[in-house]
């Protein structure tokens, strides 16, 4: 049994001549507690908007669980969550 949650290999997204995402890879297992940190604008959200399946990669390989978080979202949503920083009502 493959214990992979998500994996990113040189992970890129441009929004036209910005790269907001300049070729980043990690492997996150099952069970696993993961963190993004940096600076802003270093590419977290833009990160989190691919393995979400919000936004295609303009480069490299995403797999959530091992499918296309783009192509195959429907099959991942039930079983992801997600935790906004901040919320409101």
């Amino acid at each position: 049994m493959d214990t992979t949650a998500i994996e990113v290999r040189d992970l890129h997204q441009k929004y036209g001549d910005f790269e907001a995402v300049k070729g980043i890879g990690f492997r996150v297992g099952r069970g696993e507690l993961y963190a993004l940190l940096g600076t802003n604008g270093a590419g977290k959200t833009t990160t989190l908007d691919v393995l979400e399946g919000y936004v295609a990669p303009t480069g490299g390989d995403v797999r959530v669980l091992g499918h296309d978080p783009v192509k195959e979202r429907a099959r991942i949503r039930p079983r992801m969550g997600i935790v906004l920083q901040e919320a409101g009502f």
